[in-house]
């Protein structure tokens, strides 16, 4: 139902672009500077792609995926986040590939209540918490991600979460499971 393509956002005060209740919408080549909030608040049974998008200085995550969401979200440069890079919250799938978090003040990736999400070949790195984090019986397949600089774990399951994780290069972090 929308495409937003081609925009500068700077010093916004609260979410970026938002799309809900069941809209369909691609989200590409934006510049995101100094958001108050989300950059992309995605919720209510919506379908997105979203590329090729630069996002520095969010006080929220960059992308905050929810309520039976689908989304491809790739080729994204993320960094400078105050909490999550990341949030996928009782979402019916995302497909999260070539994407590229750096210095990130929660978890890279933080998962919770979702179906499936796939994360593969993204660069995280500079995470004070968790590369990738997964709770409350989500299933998250990670494959060949380069994960550096993480503070605490390159990976966090907890409460019945499911994390398949395949050919994965982590390096320097203070625990890797």
């Amino acid at each position: 139902d929308g495409e937003i393509s081609y925009c500068t956002l700077y010093r916004v005060k609260a979410t970026g672009i938002s799309a809900n209740r069941n809209s369909i919408c691609n989200f590409h080549h934006n510049n995101f500077s100094s958001i108050g909030g989300n950059a992309f608040h995605i919720t209510d049974k919506s379908e997105v792609e979203i590329f090729e998008n630069n996002i520095t200085d969010c006080s929220y995550p960059a992308f905050a995926i929810l309520l039976k969401c689908q989304a491809k979200v790739h080729d994204n440069i993320v960094r400078q986040c105050d909490l999550s890079g990341m949030c996928i919250r009782n979402a019916t799938k995302v497909d999260l590939y070539d994407n590229e978090f750096e210095d990130i003040k929660d978890c890279g990736v933080s998962i919770s209540d979702a179906e499936m999400v796939n994360i593969i070949k993204n660069k995280i790195s500079k995470c004070k918490v968790a590369a990738i984090e997964c709770y409350n019986s989500s299933n998250a397949l990670v494959e060949n991600n380069d994960i550096t600089d993480i503070g605490q774990c390159a990976f966090f399951s907890y409460v019945k979460a499911t994390i398949s994780c395949t050919n994965n290069r982590v390096s320097n972090v203070g625990e890797c499971f």
